[in-house]
């Protein structure tokens, strides 16, 4: 995943990618792999889901 990487600078991100994706790992995003993970937005688990996206990603963006 692309956010599992923990490096300390971009370049040493985008090595570490570039290194997960050679050896055949399927590089996406937490938010990807959540959104996926719901599957249906409308039911519980969606829901809750998507609550949690809300309070960990975007309210810290839009509040600063």
């Amino acid at each position: 995943m692309a956010d599992g990487g923990g490096s300390p600078t971009q370049i040493a991100d985008e090595i570490s990618i570039e290194r997960m994706r050679n050896a055949g790992v399927g590089i996406t995003t937490t938010n990807q792999l959540m959104a996926e993970l719901a599957t249906d937005w409308a039911n519980t688990t969606g829901q809750t889901i998507q609550s949690i996206m809300y309070e960990e990603i975007l309210k810290p963006l839009v509040e600063g």
